[in-house]
């Protein structure tokens, strides 16, 4: 559930505002507890869910209806993910309980019978029933169109499995307790064979996945069911019979094989996987304290799994190759409590500390990012400044024999416009006042035609000048903003 809820969250979460909607959405649920009160959370809408009336801060009755309607389900949802915390947690602790009462009854401690030292596993068989009953209601209640059928053939398998390994243990200690003494191991384990031609019929009754279809050897198109149709504990348990019923005469340690088979593998993973935590440990990441703790969670699942399963199986392989050896049922039974002590202690980290540094880690990641992204929106307008003072203006203009300036393009165009307009305001000042008093002081030469002319003359140059100087500050013009 805390997956679901940490991976609900991410998705919605966006750039803006990402760390407050995180801290809506799962500080409340993951930090209350599973009973915390669901009516006080809040709401974009305000009040309990959202359903406050705010016209003059009262509620009518009927959004208190509602509310309280809509809290149910989610207190139902926190019950029901308690209970099975709970019932996960007891089923550790009554395996611890029966491996402690049978340790004390095999050292003489206890005078009961073993129908006494099996009621643990007993109750956890019953916790196992119930829950698995329940699922079953669960999957009966969804919606008609919903896929079911595979989902309920899983539960009847649960259940399948659970009433078939209450009957073995019930004839198991129906034999230790002299009940049924010269009965045959392999007879005794007659609940077994029933739960795997079950286990079989019931594959072959799912329904096949639409996906990935293999072809076979004779080209038919062949769709697999989920799930396997056999169980291999049940043919150890078979291989172990026989042995204890004295069929064939093989060591116990070759009987063992398959187990130490699974350990190895286990060993050689746990290795690896050790590798990869010592590296974890040395990178440090930062905002990743979640995901460090559930990578070392899972290691030291891992390493428990391997060291408390090889223990118990070396010494049970010597006490029974060897029944003078000196292997104590303590040095057989205690790695076992042990292992499952660490299982417990695990499982109740990995439920209630863990989802927690999760929320934190992704609550400071989003946070952090959301500060990122303001400051590189607040960088990014002053970017276009520095480019423009860090370059340097594009034209190189000449003043002088010597003097060469860099000048940008307006400041090049207004230098060149403004030259040449004071040019042509000079030239046409000049030309006037000069053409006037040479033709003042200047008598002229022959007739009154001829003073005609010469007067006419400096008129005519003059518009031609004017002219010329319009057409050459037009030119630079266009040359400027070129």
């Amino acid at each position: 559930p805390a997956s679901a809820i940490l991976a609900h969250a991410a998705s919605k979460a966006g750039r803006g505002g990402a760390s407050h909607m995180l801290q809506a959405q799962l500080a409340q649920a993951l930090t209350t507890g599973p009973l915390g009160n669901a009516s006080s959370q809040s709401s974009p809408g305000g009040g309990a869910l959202g359903l406050e009336d705010n016209q003059g801060g009262r509620r009518s009755t009927s959004a208190r209806l509602r509310a309280h309607l809509f809290c149910l389900p989610r207190l139902s949802q926190r019950v029901a993910h308690l209970l099975v915390v709970v019932a996960n947690a007891l089923q550790l602790l009554l395996m611890i309980a029966f491996l402690s009462l049978l340790l004390a009854r095999l050292d003489g401690h206890l005078s009961c019978g073993y129908s006494l030292i099996f009621v643990p596993l007993w109750v956890s068989d019953a916790i196992t029933c119930v829950t698995g009953l329940s699922e079953t209601a669960r999957v009966l209640r969804a919606p008609s169109d919903s896929p079911k059928r595979n989902a309920l053939i899983n539960q009847v398998n649960r259940l399948k499995g659970c009433v078939c390994v209450a009957a073995f243990k019930a004839l198991v200690a129906l034999r230790l307790d002299g009940t049924w003494p010269s009965t045959p191991v392999y007879v005794l384990c007659s609940p077994y064979y029933a739960a795997a031609v079950l286990r079989l019929a019931l594959h072959f009754c799912k329904r096949p996945l639409e996906a990935a279809p293999r072809r076979t050897a004779c080209g038919k198109l062949l769709r697999p069911r989920p799930g396997t149709p056999f169980n291999p504990v049940h043919a150890l348990v078979v291989l172990i019979a026989l042995r204890i019923d004295g069929v064939f005469r093989l060591s116990w340690a070759l009987t063992f094989l398959p187990l130490w088979a699974v350990f190895g593998v286990l060993g050689l993973v746990a290795v690896g996987v050790g590798c990869l935590a010592l590296g974890v440990l040395l990178l440090r990441e930062p905002y990743e304290r979640g995901q460090r703790a559930l990578f070392l969670l899972c290691f030291v699942i891992l390493v428990t799994i391997t060291t408390s399963g090889s223990l118990f199986l070396a010494a049970l392989t010597r006490r029974l190759d060897s029944p003078t050896s000196r292997v104590t049922n303590a040095a057989i039974i205690v790695p076992l409590i042990c292992g499952y002590g660490v299982l417990l202690g695990c499982y109740l980290t990995f439920t209630l500390l863990l989802p927690r540094l999760l929320l934190r880690d992704l609550v400071a990641a989003a946070a952090t990012q959301q500060q990122e992204e303001e400051e590189e929106e607040e960088d990014e307008s002053g970017v276009l400044d520095l480019v423009t003072q860090q370059l340097g203006p594009p034209f190189l203009v000449r003043h002088s024999s010597t003097l060469f300036k860099r000048m940008h393009t307006s400041a090049m165009f207004e230098a060149l416009v403004g030259k040449g307009l004071q040019g042509l305001h000079e030239g046409v000042r000049g030309d006037a006042g000069g053409g006037g008093a040479a033709d003042a002081a200047k008598p002229p030469p022959g007739g009154p035609e001829q003073a005609g002319a010469e007067q006419a003359k400096p008129r005519l140059v003059r518009l031609d000048e004017e002219r010329a100087a319009e057409g050459a500050a037009e030119g630079a013009a266009e040359g400027a903003a070129e």
